[in-house]
């Protein structure tokens, strides 16, 4: 198997994983210092979203062991490779649990920064967006509305901290849009969006304190 094939549709979604666990850590070690409300959520936002990749691992996990060995001369031909991972399927139990998981991620992270009114109409929406395309667009509308929010708190504060928190916040809603976009007949998940994603997820957890020894 290609190596670019690799990367794009096994590693990086992993790389996202484990961003997002670390940050869960992170934010859990916090705790002992302190026990805020707004910590906890941050616990559930990433914990969650790093929850989220595990079905989709598995889903891509079967994938590639449905496609078996290709030689690089037939990879070369065409790319078929990434054809293969990027073709539609039937919207089955483990992209569901993903996508569960990921709304639930982006609904912690809205009632962490928003009136409990937002809250409501987020998770409000997620119950009643069955369709994989309508749930993509969800999850950008959500990473959109956090992305706002930062950037409105940056306006306000005007800090190296705020600045961050806006720049993650942004590169993760650009990751979002991204697959939502080029979401189609020919295309099921793209790359880009979850490298997009991965760079907010960083910049995010960076920034959060670190513990002390």
């Amino acid at each position: 198997m290609a190596w670019e094939v690799v990367l794009a549709h096994v590693l990086l979604p992993a790389a996202v994983a484990i961003a997002a666990g670390f940050g869960a850590w992170r934010a859990w070690t916090l705790l002992r210092y302190a026990r805020d409300r707004r910590l906890m959520q941050l616990v559930w936002f990433y914990g969650l979203f790093a929850a989220s990749m595990v079905p989709m691992a598995i889903h891509i996990g079967q994938i590639a062991a449905s496609v078996g060995d290709v030689s690089l001369s037939h990879w070369a031909a065409g790319g078929e490779l990434h054809e293969i991972f990027a073709k539609p399927r039937d919207i089955g139990a483990l992209l569901l649990l993903h996508h569960a998981l990921m709304l639930a991620s982006l609904v912690v992270a809205v009632a962490a920064f928003s009136p409990r009114r937002t809250t409501a109409a987020a998770a409000g929406l997620v119950v009643l967006t069955p369709v994989i395309p309508a749930i993509l667009a969800i999850e950008a509308g959500l990473t959109l509305y956090l992305a706002a929010r930062a950037a409105m708190n940056h306006r306000n504060r005007r800090t190296a901290g705020s600045m961050r928190v806006a720049t993650g916040f942004a590169l993760f809603f650009l990751g979002h849009i991204t697959i939502f976009l080029l979401h189609g007949p020919d295309a099921a998940r793209n790359p880009l969006g979850d490298l997009l994603s991965l760079a907010g997820l960083i910049i995010l957890v960076r920034v959060l304190p670190r513990p002390r020894a």
